[in-house]
């Protein structure tokens, strides 16, 4: 989790290396496929987008703040691990951060909060516990099954793809 955006990044790697690059962060819909194809990687890895399928078994709570979640609801700290983590932001990290107190490096502050997440949980208290999740959780705005998800992200890359090349 770097400070250069992906599709600022993207370029500059596929360039630089003589391997396949496959693109990751994100991408949540075929628009950004197509992109990632357009810029020369060889396909994408894609998270966020699934974990609003119906099959993915988080709390339901998780699923409805990716989906209500906005763009920049979703950030980078290391308030959960001690390493940079992206998740739905809670009032866990907002409390961590105005406490003015630094996480501890990593294990030792995912040890610290894996015992307050297994507390937040066993009291369903989804609203403090941790939610790693992608910035494409902003694009997202339903829950359906793995199958339509790729269903709709081929059929949005392929309209992507056909758009550019037509209007070349």
């Amino acid at each position: 989790m770097g400070r250069i955006p992906n599709f600022a990044l993207l370029p500059d790697v596929i360039d630089s290396v003589s391997v396949p690059v496959i693109a990751a962060g994100g991408i949540s819909d075929g628009r950004g496929i197509a992109a990632s194809l357009a810029f020369g990687a060889v396909g994408v890895w894609m998270g966020t987008a699934f974990l609003v399928a119906e099959e993915c078994n988080i709390p339901g709570e998780h699923k409805s703040q990716i989906l209500e979640g906005r763009l920049e609801d979703f950030r980078s700290d290391r308030i959960y691990s001690g390493s940079p983590m992206r998740g739905f932001r809670k009032a866990t990290i907002k409390a961590w951060e105005d406490s003015g107190l630094e996480p501890l490096a990593n294990p030792y502050q995912k040890v610290l909060m894996d015992d307050f997440n297994a507390a937040a949980a066993a009291a369903s208290r989804w609203d403090l516990h941790s939610n790693p999740s992608g910035v494409g959780g902003g694009l997202l705005t339903e829950a359906r099954p793995a199958r339509a998800i790729v269903a709709e992200l081929v059929n949005r890359a392929s309209e992507s793809i056909s758009r550019l090349a037509a209007s070349i």
